[in-house]
């Protein structure tokens, strides 16, 4: 059987003088076309302190998780969404 799930990429960089896990909500938010308000809670995806700590710690750390039928790619200055059609 053929997956023809059309799959999509969104990229963006952000500031390291904004909230990581901000970033991340309003990346995803504007891949969903809606507010980030309306959006399930970051953290049950993903623990935000910790991301946000491994993220900004100086190493080439890279991580990746699901959310919301997404696969989210964030290091120290991108955020990379994956997904299927959803993605805007």
């Amino acid at each position: 059987m053929t997956d023809n799930t059309k799959r999509t990429e969104y990229r963006t960089d952000y500031s390291p003088d904004r909230p990581l896990v901000v970033a991340v909500a309003d990346a995803i938010a504007a891949v969903r076309g809606t507010d980030p308000a309306e959006l399930p809670p970051l953290a049950a995806a993903v623990p935000t302190d910790a991301l946000e700590t491994l993220i900004r710690s100086g190493t080439d750390a890279t991580i990746t998780f699901a959310y919301d039928e997404l696969e989210i790619t964030v290091d120290d200055r991108r955020i990379v969404i994956r997904g299927s059609e959803a993605v805007r």
